[in-house]
């Protein structure tokens, strides 16, 4: 039984689950948050396992340097602002 059905039947069918980004990579959820009429201020955000609240994250778990890569192919710097050319 897969997450959504499990809480629909545990809820009496009171809640479901919509996850309609979870088979994107990162650098397509980032892809899309730009092309938003007003873009997702990536700057503000950050993903870090070691909890380091920081708009740069450690730099080092594997979920910073997958937020950096999927912002370095999408042409932002490390802390999601584009980049100048």
């Amino acid at each position: 039984m897969n997450q959504n059905k499990a809480i629909y039947a545990g809820t009496y069918g009171k809640v479901s689950l919509f996850s309609p980004l979870v088979l994107l990579t990162k650098s397509k959820v980032i892809k899309l948050g730009l092309r938003l009429s007003k873009p997702v201020p990536y700057e503000l955000t950050y993903s870090c396992y070691n909890g380091v609240n920081s708009i740069k994250g450690c730099g080092t778990c594997a979920t910073c340097i997958e937020r950096y890569k999927a912002f370095e192919e999408n042409g932002l710097d490390k802390v999601g602002r584009l980049i100048s050319k």
